[in-house]
């Protein structure tokens, strides 16, 4: 094997690693930043269903579900 296609090859195999350790560290924030962001939304958003539904079970659904246009 020439000089020539081992360097070739330990270069590819140099831009491979890079190439997948970037793309793991990318999913990994993207991943991290959209769980926390739902995450947030659904502790916020919760009480306020948890209470309609409580409306809801005691008879008083006359009241317009505020959660439902928000």
């Amino acid at each position: 094997m020439s000089i020539r296609w081992r360097l070739t090859a330990w270069y590819s195999s140099i831009l491979a690693i890079v190439l997948v350790i970037f793309g793991l560290v990318t999913y990994g924030l993207v991943y991290y930043y959209t769980y926390n962001e739902v995450k947030s939304q659904l502790m916020t958003q919760a009480p306020q269903i948890n209470k309609q539904l409580r409306l809801i079970i005691k008879g008083d659904c006359l009241k317009s579900p505020t959660w439902i246009w928000d």
